[in-house]
C-alpha cells in the first residue's frame, strides 16, 4: 500500500504560502532601506535647504545643467587621461609615476569640473547671487551625483550578483547589459538575498559617508567658493576649489583608507600598551574601532572643503554687510 507524504505544517507541496510572501517583501524592504541609508541623504538636503531658504530654483536647475555637462565631457576626458600608455609608452610605471599621474588627472578634472560651474554661474539667467543659492546649488550637485553614482552602483552589484550565481561565466564574455538581464533566469528572492550579503549594515554605514556625507560637503564647499569668485571676480577661490577636489579623490583613489586600517594594525601589534587597551576594550569593540579607521583619510579629507564653505559664507555675510 503506498504511502502518502504529508506536507510539514506550514508548508506546502511545492507552493508558496503567505509567509514566503511576507519573507519576500521584508528582504525586498531591507535592501530598499540599504540603499536609502546610503544615498537618500544629499537629495533630502536638497529639497529641505529649498524650502528653507527660499532659493530660486533656477539655482537648482544650474546644478544640474553643470553636471550633465561635465558628465557628458568627462567619458572622452577620461578616455585619454586615464590611458596610462599614452603617458608610460616604455612599460608600467613606477610608483612615483603612478603618483604625479594621479594627482595631474585629479587636476584636470577639477579644473575642467570647476570651469563648467564657474561658466554657468556667470549666466544671469541662474540667479545665484548669495551664499543660500550657493549651498543650493551645491546641495543639487551632489543630489545628481548621488544618483548617477546609484546606477553604477546598482549594476555593479548587479553585475557581481551575475558571475556570482553563475547566470555569466565572466564580465568580459557578455556586454553589462546581457549579463544583468541574464539574472531574470533565477529566482527574484535568491538574487535579493545575494545582493543583500554583499552588503551588510557595516558596508552601509561605510558608503553612506563616503557615497553621500562625503560629496555633499565637498560639493557646498566648492560651489560656494566658484560663487564667490564669480561674485567678487578673485582668482584664490576658484584654485581653493580645484585643490578640495583634489584632496578627496586623491584620497578616494589612492586606497589610503585600507593603508590606514593596515597600519594602525601594525601599530597594535608592535604597542604592548596598545595591545592591552584593546585587549581591555573586548574583541567586538576593538574590531568596531580597527574598522572605523577606513573613514579617517576621509574625514581628513574633506575638512578642507569644511573649512572653505564656512570661510566663504562669513565672507558673504561680511560683504552683505559693507554694502547695506
Amino acid at each position: 500500500m503506498e504511502q502518502v507524504t504529508q506536507p510539514a505544517e506550514g508548508q506546502t507541496d511545492g507552493q508558496e504560502t503567505p509567509f514566503d510572501d511576507r519573507r519576500k517583501g521584508n528582504a525586498m524592504l531591507i535592501l530598499i532601506a540599504k540603499f536609502l541609508a546610503i544615498f537618500s541623504l544629499p537629495v533630502l538636503a536638497a529639497i529641505l535647504w529649498k524650502i528653507r531658504s527660499r532659493a530660486a530654483w533656477a539655482c537648482a536647475i544650474a546644478a544640474l545643467a553643470a553636471i550633465a555637462i561635465y558628465s557628458f565631457v568627462r567619458i572622452p576626458l577620461g578616455d585619454y587621461v586615464l590611458n596610462t600608455s599614452l603617458f608610460f609608452p616604455d612599460g608600467f610605471p613606477n610608483p612615483s609615476q603612478i603618483t604625479v599621474h594621479s594627482v595631474a588627472v585629479a587636476f584636470v578634472f577639477g579644473t575642467v569640473r570647476e570651469s563648467i560651474q564657474w561658466l554657468i554661474m556667470r549666466l544671469k539667467v541662474t540667479k545665484l547671487r548669495a551664499w543660500q543659492d550657493g549651498v543650493l546649488f551645491g546641495f543639487t550637485y551632489a543630489a545628481a551625483a548621488v544618483v548617477l553614482d546609484l546606477i553604477a552602483f546598482s549594476q555593479r552589484q548587479l553585475m557581481r550578483t551575475a558571475v556570482g550565481l553563475g547566470t555569466t561565466p565572466s564580465v568580459g564574455n557578455q556586454t553589462r547589459f546581457e549579463a544583468i538581464v541574464s539574472l531574470r533566469e533565477l529566482p527574484l528572492e535568491m538574487v535579493i538575498d545575494d545582493i543583500s550579503r554583499a552588503l551588510p549594515w557595516g558596508a552601509v554605514f561605510y558608503l553612506f559617508f563616503e557615497r553621500s556625507l562625503v560629496p555633499i560637503v565637498l560639493n557646498v564647499g566648492t560651489s560656494l567658493a566658484i560663487l564667490y569668485s564669480v561674485r567678487q571676480r578673485k582668482a584664490w577661490p576658484f584654485g581653493a576649489a580645484i585643490l578640495c577636489y583634489m584632496i578627496v579623490t586623491i584620497v578616494r583613489t589612492s586606497g589610503s583608507a585600507m593603508f590606514a586600517q593596515r597600519a594602525l594594525m601594525e601599530l597594535v601589534r608592535s604597542s604592548e600598551f596598545l595591545s592591552y587597551i584593546f585587549s581591555f576594550i573586548g574583541g567586538r569593540g576593538a574590531q568596531i574601532f580597527l574598522q572605523s579607521t577606513v573613514l579617517w583619510p576621509a574625514v581628513l579629507a574633506i575638512l578642507p572643503s569644511l573649512a572653505l564653505a564656512l570661510y566663504i559664507r562669513r565672507a558673504f555675510i561680511r560683504t552683505q554687510e559693507e554694502h547695506s
